[in-house]
């Protein structure tokens, strides 16, 4: 998931909550959010949905799945 990896670092480095704040809010340490950000782990879909809740997007925005009409 190379692009949820690549997504995510981007909306945490454009946004104004750090690591460590957003680890907090979804219940993990600040080093899984380095894993996630990094493509060696990914979250549940569970810890999914709270991130996509924190920055108001898509998780088709963040998987980098296409949009259909």
């Amino acid at each position: 998931m190379e692009h949820f990896a690549k997504r995510l670092n981007d909306i945490i480095e454009d946004g104004d909550i750090t690591r460590k704040d957003l680890a907090k809010k979804i219940g993990v340490t600040p080093r899984q959010i380095t894993r996630w950000t990094s493509d060696e782990a990914e979250p549940t879909i569970e810890k999914l949905k709270v991130i996509c809740e924190i920055y108001h997007v898509s998780a088709d925005d963040l998987l980098g799945l296409p949009y259909y009409k």
